[in-house]
């Protein structure tokens, strides 16, 4: 029997899912739905991806790398003024949530399933580790040093990742915007705070 690999592009129906899991969330997002959307049969399904949760999975694997490229685009190469870069993105974060654009597929993994999925909360994780990692890359690159208290390149940018999850959060359980923006605001502020200086 041929795998299922070669009936279905699996990279194009795990879009299709990830499009339906973040209009619909993990719980209210059936397999008849999932099978209606991706165009493929029952039987392919669970040959490629086990049941709804192994789809899922997969799902947010591919999430967390298309966001995570987007993050490393918009904070490392956008520009050589790599604070404008994360004050930037910050901002088009800030616009996407009141305009009602903010992919939220991540936040509805963690309020419905990452407390009791090991490996979702494992994914969820990696993301923050990684995206903290990008943040500290673009304050190392941007050739100052962080002279506020102790707070060093670490500090900072474990700072804004945790920010930017308490954003998605917040903005998902329907927090007022105002709130949200006060919180990003500060981050923007301790970028700009005059005891950060240039090393030379």
């Amino acid at each position: 029997m041929p795998g299922p690999s070669k009936q279905f592009d699996a990279d194009n129906v795990i879009s299709l899912a990830m499009g339906l899991f973040d209009r619909n969330g993990y719980e209210k997002t059936s397999i008849s739905d999932l099978l209606a959307v991706m165009k493929i049969h029952r039987s392919s399904f669970y040959a490629t991806f086990g049941s709804k949760r192994g789809l899922f999975i997969r799902t947010l694997s591919a999430y967390r790398f298309k966001i995570l490229t987007t993050i490393s685009a918009a904070l490392l190469d956008a520009s050589d003024d790599y604070i404008a870069n994360i004050q930037n993105w910050l901002d088009v974060l800030l616009d996407a949530l009141h305009s009602g654009r903010a992919v939220e597929l991540g936040a509805n993994a963690f309020l419905e399933i990452a407390e009791r999925d090991t490996e979702v909360r494992k994914l969820a994780n990696e993301f923050f580790f990684d995206l903290e990692n990008i943040v500290e890359k673009a304050l190392e690159l941007s050739g100052r040093d962080i002279q506020i208290g102790q707070l060093n390149h670490k500090h900072l940018a474990s700072l804004i990742a945790l920010q930017v999850q308490s954003t998605l959060l917040l903005y998902k359980s329907g927090a007022p915007l105002s709130m949200i923006d006060n919180s990003v605001t500060l981050i923007k502020e301790l970028l700009e705070a005059r005891h950060i200086t240039n090393r030379n």
